[in-house]
């Protein structure tokens, strides 16, 4: 378990990281039927039609579509170290990596339990509904540092507008990265080859 430090840092991280995103609402109807994980989420990327650009800060790196927009410093909070949109349809992508408080105390196994268990207490969490669909403790691997990841279908308490939320955690070096990656219900699975290229390229620089 989390001590009370650990809980204050965790608890608002994510607060601040909701208030960020919050900024970046969209409309979606959901579809009780649909696929979490689609047929060509754990395909190879085959579109090469697309040109791929290269991000590069003191932290991290990787490469990204050049139809995603890069944004930097998303809130006061400085929360995000790393933001791409996508348009039409939406889609939202963050990264933070920062120093996390008792890192030789936690996993990432218990920073997932204790995002879920954050995103389910709706008082404070900012969500009305947070349902976790699907949870994975071996799919992804950050520059080869093991993560552990869950997706989500959410509903904002405060204008009840949803989607599906890809979160992964990784502690590397005694900091916590965080990857979200965050789209409309309909949207959500066919991003995920993208997506999957994108955590592929990500590469920590020490």
């Amino acid at each position: 378990m989390f001590n009370i430090s650990s809980f204050r840092f965790f608890s608002f991280l994510v607060s601040a990281l909701l208030i960020s995103l919050s900024v970046f609402f969209f409309t979606d109807v959901y579809n009780e039927g649909e696929l979490i994980y689609g047929e060509d989420s754990n395909s190879q990327f085959k579109d090469n039609s697309t040109k791929w650009l290269p991000y590069s800060s003191a932290k991290f790196s990787l490469m990204y579509p050049e139809n995603w927009k890069v944004e930097e410093k998303i809130s006061k909070f400085h929360v995000l170290d790393l933001k791409l949109l996508k348009d039409n349809p939406f889609s939202f992508l963050g990264i933070s990596f920062s120093a996390l408080m008792d890192s030789d105390k936690l996993s990432n196994e218990l920073i997932l339990e204790q995002s879920e268990d954050f995103g389910k207490f709706v008082t404070k969490s900012g969500y009305s509904t947070f349902d976790v669909l699907e949870k994975n403790l071996t799919k992804y691997k950050i520059d080869n540092n093991p993560s552990a990841s869950h997706i989500v279908k959410y509903v904002y308490e405060e204008n009840n507008l949803g989607g599906k939320l890809l979160e992964i955690f990784s502690i590397i070096d005694k900091k916590l990265f965080q990857f979200t990656y965050q789209s409309t219900t309909q949207n959500f699975d066919k991003e995920l080859p993208i997506i999957d290229r994108i955590i592929s390229s990500i590469k920590i620089l020490h």
